[in-house]
């Protein structure tokens, strides 16, 4: 396949606090952005099916031409029902958003 390899993402990984938060996978967290384009959302699971399929957990979008997400929001599966919202976030980075961090932290690609 041809295809243009131009186009922006982000790559989000989420940590959950774990005893008494969320779990430290983060399972059952939701993850919506928001660019210019439109709201994308993802769920994050970890393993499914008969044979115990394990998926990633980070959450992967692709984002067009846009350069900067304009809201990324995350809904913790937590008991107080936590959402962490950030705005105004630079795309084409891997993103690591600890649960009630005030900043998502760049993760260095090695």
């Amino acid at each position: 396949n041809q295809t243009d390899q131009r186009a922006n993402w982000t790559r989000i990984r989420l940590k959950g606090n774990g005893a008494g938060a969320s779990n430290g996978a983060a399972i059952g967290a939701k993850v919506i952005v928001t660019t210019a384009i439109g709201s994308q959302m993802r769920e994050v699971n970890g393993g499914y099916g008969h044979f115990g399929m394990q998926n990633t957990t980070d959450a992967h979008f692709g984002l067009g031409d846009a350069c900067v997400m304009d809201k990324v929001e995350v809904h913790w599966p937590n008991a107080e029902h936590t959402v962490s919202v950030y705005h105004n976030v630079p795309a084409n980075y891997p993103l690591v958003i600890q649960e009630k961090a005030e900043f998502p932290e760049y993760e260095t690609i090695q």
